[in-house]
């Protein structure tokens, strides 16, 4: 198939995907309005001016949603301590003492390029937790730098990627829209940008080029002629494309996807998951900031309330401040009313009454976050806890935060430690195949 032709029908394809998926942003832009408005940015654009929560009366729930993102990564990778551990599916090799040595020899070595101060980690995991607390999905890219000195993790914004799933239920295919700037296109791929952007890139260097990065089954990807691939050993193909200018700007198999795509809630029939906490929490946090305006409006007339003037009767006007003095006509006797008075009663009863239903609507929203399952049960003030009842508090801990936790910790954290070991591996930051084949306990050869 000619290179003009196979760009069309790949674009074509993640177009129809970009607009099935459409009617979806809608929902992800009320979420984000409601629970994370620095990422309102799914169906209207920001710009620098923006201050986010203006729309808003009350910050409650957009301290719901940080406080869980801030708990995901507080106590499933804290920070300081080792979080994971390369271990095999055979607990006997696990067991082994010269198995073991090797593999937290790899840990450690993998947890510094991880946290080395260009690998963007911490970046990328911290935009994730936010995007899976309120979204129930994140789009996390682990790879090797341009320089391939060492990791590059990235974190992409929902709006820009879509994705399909196989018979399986396992993502295999993924296109991404990505702006590119003229003088990074040229940096990342020098030998075969197209003739128009290194003309562009003269005048206006920083101008945004519409590119799309796809990875597709290598089965369904036609090289053309001349071009042959291990379709076993690289099962996918990664294309990066100048939409633009319709010319590809790099065409490489790979034996992954590539992307980390953690899903919290599933819905059958759907590749993309949900939040359960901000479903079950945006009605609430649209009452929220009803009944926070209604109260902010009622305090304002209950200190500053409207009122009532007798025509002719009032001279000069009202002078409603501090000190201020309002004459009145000293021939009018008040015998149909006062000249001045308030236009209704005080609202005292009733702000009392709002006060406590935002409370309510609070504690809602908090437990629709899981944040007051994060916590251990309170202890019993004046005396000290058994054995046996602190056991037991923390087992009913276990119970409340396992539903959070257990998909984070195999879709999300371990999927991203995964994927880096295989890069390093790969990339042969472990050292060459032959010297970790060498160096490798007998046990573990062979196991992944």
């Amino acid at each position: 198939m000619a290179t003009s032709a196979r760009v069309k029908e790949l674009v074509a394809q993640g177009d129809m995907l970009f607009t099935k998926r459409q009617p979806l942003l809608s929902v992800w832009q009320t979420m984000a309005e409601n629970f994370y408005p620095n990422r309102a940015d799914f169906t209207t654009s920001h710009t620098l001016s923006d201050e986010f929560g203006g729309h808003l009366q009350t910050g409650r729930p957009l301290l719901a949603q940080r406080d869980l993102a801030n708990a995901l990564s507080s106590m499933l990778r804290p920070r300081g301590k080792p979080w994971f551990w390369a271990r095999t599916h055979d607990e006997d090799i696990n067991n082994d003492a010269a198995s073991r040595e090797w593999l937290d020899l790899h840990s450690d070595q993998m947890r510094r390029l991880m946290y080395a101060p260009h690998s963007q980690f911490v970046r990328a995991a911290k935009q994730g937790d936010n995007d899976f607390a309120c979204f129930g999905q994140c789009v996390i890219q682990p790879s090797l730098n341009a320089d391939l000195t060492g990791l590059l993790y990235r974190n992409w914004h929902l709006r820009d990627v879509v994705w399909c799933e196989n018979s399986e239920l396992r993502i295999d295919v993924v296109h991404r829209n990505w702006k590119l700037e003229a003088r990074e296109m040229i940096r990342l791929f020098p030998k075969t940008v197209h003739s128009a952007v290194t003309r562009l890139v003269e005048k206006h260097p920083y101008q945004e080029i519409k590119c799309r990065h796809i990875v597709i089954p290598a089965d369904n990807y036609d090289y053309g002629e001349g071009k042959k691939t291990n379709k076993v050993k690289f099962p996918f193909v990664s294309i990066v494309i100048d939409v633009e200018n319709e010319n590809i700007l790099e065409e490489v198999p790979q034996k992954r996807l590539g992307y980390v795509i953690p899903r919290w809630v599933t819905v059958a029939g759907s590749q993309y998951a949900y939040s359960p906490s901000t479903v079950i929490a945006l009605p609430d946090a649209r009452m929220l900031q009803a009944m926070s305006l209604t109260l902010l409006e009622s305090g304002q007339k209950a200190v500053d309330p409207p009122l009532k003037a007798t025509s002719d009767a009032i001279v000069g006007g009202v002078n409603w401040y501090a000190g201020g003095v309002t004459w009145i006509d000293k021939e009018y006797d008040e015998k149909m009313g006062a000249a001045l008075e308030p236009l209704l009663p005080p609202a005292g009863s009733a702000l009392g009454w709002g006060e406590h239903q935002i409370t309510k609507i609070e504690q809602l929203i908090t437990e629709a976050f899981f944040l007051n399952k994060i916590a251990l049960p309170p202890q019993d003030v004046g005396r000290e806890m058994t054995a046996f009842e602190t056991k037991q508090r923390i087992e009913e801990y276990i119970r409340g935060a396992l539903p959070l936790f257990e998909p984070i910790e195999t879709d999300y954290n371990g999927a991203l430690c995964e994927e880096t070991f295989h890069i390093l591996m790969e990339s042969g930051a472990f050292g060459s195949p032959q010297d970790m084949l060498a160096n490798m306990p007998q046990p573990l050869q062979g196991h992944d």
